[in-house]
């Protein structure tokens, strides 16, 4: 049996933590172990525990690397031995988990990337963002970025725009999947009879499942929501 180890940024619900859930539930629990490491307690870390997936609260810094004014640029050079820190405590959570494959579920973290890597730990980063559009700056610049991105096995873009970004700073293994939620969502409407035609009188809700936080860049969204709405 595979023990994967799975590693996000958050115990909050955004789409990419719904997106891992379905992901881990579809998969064959005969064949695969299941471990998923957040940053501490949270909705999400509820629902893994739900489904009898063991969850591992372990600290992260590396939301410390995206700025967006002078104060957290400030902040980020201060904190700089937090950073080493954590680092030193993702090698040691490694070597005592012992996962055989590690999969990143965001393309915003750091240090559990760089760990993997010094322990030679097959690693996969899943792109759940469009790296041009975030609406912050990686402190040392992206092409550091992707250099530590490159510290991965292997990328897995989440939409064929993110595909798009990223596919000229991959040159290995470099894969499109879609978010499971959308894919359970479609296999649910598919036997549903409906007749988009007939909508024409009708009031259609969208919905965008994802965490509201700046560097998703959703004012464009919300701006054309307001629109429409008016």
């Amino acid at each position: 049996m595979k023990h994967i180890l799975i590693i996000d940024h958050t115990a909050a619900l955004g789409g990419a933590e719904y997106s891992l859930e379905s992901l881990v539930k579809s998969m064959d629990s005969n064949r695969y172990q299941y471990t998923v490491a957040l940053p501490g307690p949270g909705p999400f870390a509820d629902r893994l525990k739900n489904i009898g997936i063991q969850v591992n609260f372990v600290r992260l810094e590396s939301w410390r690397w995206w700025v967006r004014t002078q104060k957290q640029l400030f902040k980020f050079f201060i904190t700089l031995p937090y950073q080493v820190i954590s680092l030193f405590r993702w090698i040691l959570y490694l070597k005592n988990t012992k996962p055989d494959i590690v999969h990143l579920n965001i393309n915003r973290l750091i240090e559990p990337v760089i760990a993997s890597r010094i322990l030679r730990i097959p690693n996969v980063m899943h792109f759940r963002d469009i790296p041009s559009r975030i609406d912050s700056h990686f402190i040392l610049g992206m092409p550091v970025f992707y250099k530590i991105m490159k510290l991965a096995d292997v990328w897995i873009a989440n939409s064929e725009a993110t595909y798009n970004d990223i596919k000229k700073k991959f040159n290995k293994n470099l894969f499109l999947v879609p978010n499971g939620i959308d894919l359970d969502l479609f296999d649910r409407l598919a036997g549903i009879n409906s007749n988009v035609n007939k909508c024409e009188n009708s009031k259609i809700k969208i919905a965008m499942v994802a965490l509201l936080v700046p560097w998703k860049n959703h004012m464009g969204l919300l701006k054309l929501a307001s629109i429409v709405t008016k």
